[in-house]
């Protein structure tokens, strides 16, 4: 079963209220933005905005920097609007779930809004790895959630996964993301794995002393996974790796590494899969990329020269790598799609505040029936990606023939109207919302390469196709 820390239990009694949230976070901004922590100049008589000549100047400069302290709020509070507004709405995360869900559900909240959305923007900022905040989350029972529990795991279902990565990605959507490699991973371990395999990595993956990265993509294929170049030579009773690996999360911070390689012949029946230890001599990394988005999580190369692997590292038979691969990316699916949704729930609620406060034309943007219709269609298709991604999740669990196809389904839907979703709520906040200051902009950053990783949602769509035509 999931651990609840006494914090975020059940009760929730150590919550603060979001007033209190919200006041707190002001006064950093304040702090911040005003030495001495003095109130911002909008509402300082003080203040150099107040002694300009030009009252036209001083009405605009007091109207944007209490929109910059405002976002600066509702970048805190993103998570605190989806727990208090949105579980009385049309687009509540919760309906249709168990008693439960709904405490897991709550408790990945608590923790988004508490100690994850506090410090989104830092992290994107300083691209820092927020390796302490996850250790948190793995004492919650979020490394490894549908790792079976002899090994330190919660043992909950593919459905429950999905609904803990949606309320998590509307703290950050980047470290969630993360965190989701590392539970397939460590779940790849659990079910190839031995008994004495599973007992060596998982525990220590489960609690998050160490962490883990998933390496199937190399620079010569990425959709064309099969074709991977990476050798891996027996030798004895070790292998002996060869090649290099491309656009790994975590890669360089990471302490173990899944990697595909190619045992025997072309063709995806030649390659196998082993577990890696940070360390091993021939084990080395690229610069760290700068990316878009995802600036929360390291992103290198992967490079083997003469590294040396014990065989008692293969998960499975030789031969069985791409099978355990793909049976990863199933999941690995659901789990993006999962935060695809949270950020877009998270954006949604961002966009219907700001036509709540912001007046344009003598009224608020709320009066205006075509932004009410582009809201009601974010809506609507939020709700829509949820619902095919949850039930893609079950089919995932029961183990269902089309299981593969529907998780790739799901992907594509919600990570392509999930995108717009984001996008769209930036729209409407107009210039504000290309500003690093509106949690808005991140949102839209870090969801895009969703459309990317994990299959390629042209490569979604290819399944799909082929499943259709096959009969």
């Amino acid at each position: 079963m999931l651990a609840l820390c006494p914090s975020f239990g059940a009760g929730g009694g150590n919550a603060p209220s979001p007033a209190l949230l919200e006041s707190e976070v002001c006064n950093r901004y304040a702090k911040k933005a005003s030495p001495g922590g003095s109130p911002p100049p909008a509402a300082n008589a003080g203040g150099p905005e107040a002694r300009t000549t030009n009252p036209g100047r001083r009405r605009g400069a007091a109207s944007r920097t209490a929109m910059a302290w405002r976002a600066a709020r509702l970048r805190v509070t993103a998570p605190l609007l989806l727990r208090q507004r949105g579980i009385a709405s049309c687009i509540d995360p919760s309906a249709g779930l168990t008693e439960e869900q709904k405490e897991f559900q709550k408790v990945a909240l608590d923790f988004a809004t508490r100690e994850m959305a506090p410090h989104m923007a830092e992290w994107d900022e300083k691209e820092i790895f927020p390796v302490e905040t996850m250790r948190k989350a793995a004492q919650l029972g979020f490394g490894g959630i549908y790792v079976k529990p002899d090994v330190g795991g919660s043992g909950l279902s593919r459905l429950d996964t999905s609904i803990i990565f949606e309320a998590l990605s509307t703290g950050c959507t980047s470290t969630t993301a993360y965190m989701s490699i590392h539970n397939m991973c460590a779940w790849m371990i659990d079910t190839f794995g031995n008994e004495e395999q599973r007992h060596r990595f998982c525990p220590s993956l489960c609690c998050m002393e160490k962490f883990a990265s998933y390496c199937l993509t190399e620079p010569g294929s990425g959709s064309d996974a099969a074709s991977l170049l990476t050798s891996a030579k027996r030798k004895g009773d070790t292998y002996v790796l060869n090649g290099s690996k491309a656009f790994i999360s975590g890669g360089g911070d990471t302490d173990i590494y899944v990697v595909m390689c190619r045992t025997g012949g072309p063709g995806p029946k030649g390659i196998s899969c082993v577990v890696l230890e940070k360390g091993t001599p021939g084990l080395s990394f690229g610069k760290k990329e700068k990316k878009v988005g995802w600036n929360s999580q390291p992103t290198r190369a992967v490079i083997f020269e003469d590294c040396v692997v014990p065989v008692g590292n293969r998960l499975g038979a030789e031969g069985q790598g791409f099978n355990i691969a793909m049976k990863g990316l199933n999941g690995g699916r659901i789990n993006i799609a999962s935060c695809s949704l949270g950020a877009a729930h998270a954006s949604v609620l961002l966009a219907q505040e700001h036509l709540t406060v912001r007046k344009q034309f003598g009224e608020p943007l709320a009066n205006n029936q075509y932004l009410q219709f582009r809201l009601a269609e974010m809506a609507t298709r939020l709700v829509a990606a949820r619902l095919m991604v949850r039930s893609a999740a079950r089919a995932l669990q029961d183990g269902r023939e089309d299981a593969a196809v529907l998780c790739s389904m799901a992907k594509l839907f919600a990570t392509d109207e999930c995108f717009a979703i984001c996008n769209q709520a930036l729209q409407m906040h107009g210039g504000y919302g290309y500003l690093k200051d509106y949690a808005v902009q991140q949102f839209v950053r870090d969801v895009r390469v969703h459309q990317i990783l994990e299959g390629t949602n042209e490569v979604m769509r290819m399944i799909v196709a082929r499943n259709l035509l096959q009969g």
